[in-house]
């Protein structure tokens, strides 16, 4: 609030004075993923993402799906663990994100979603 917040999201009641709207939301990770696709215009409505993880080859693969695409004329990114970081591409143009990550990553994202299925039903 001190640096200039224009509105609070929570999860729990608080007590505060304060002059700026205090919202409460069931899920502040949901609350505040909804906010921001709406904030950035929804940008990733039509972009299409690909998670790739595992123990050996990541990279490498990262980097080969997305030069092939790249040659295919689809404008696509790499992005995720090593290289450029997912929070700072504008993805506003883009038709593919591809993204290392590791498995504890997509454990999150699972979990984030409310999907429980198990990362080794994940692999090929």
């Amino acid at each position: 609030i001190k640096l200039g917040a224009k509105a609070v999201l929570v999860e729990d009641n608080i007590n505060i004075d304060t002059s700026i709207p205090i919202i409460r939301v069931q899920n502040s990770r949901k609350a505040m993923s909804r906010i921001a696709s709406n904030f950035f215009g929804d940008c990733s409505k039509n972009l299409k993402i690909t998670g790739v993880t595992g123990t050996n080859g990541k990279t490498t693969f990262v980097n080969l799906l997305t030069d092939f695409l790249i040659s295919k004329g689809i404008n696509a990114v790499a992005c995720g663990n090593v290289g450029v970081s997912p929070l700072s591409i504008n993805f506003e143009d883009k038709d593919f994100a591809i993204v290392e990550l590791s498995s504890f990553q997509l454990e999150n994202i699972l979990d984030f979603n409310g999907n429980s299925i198990e990362h080794s039903k994940w692999r090929l």
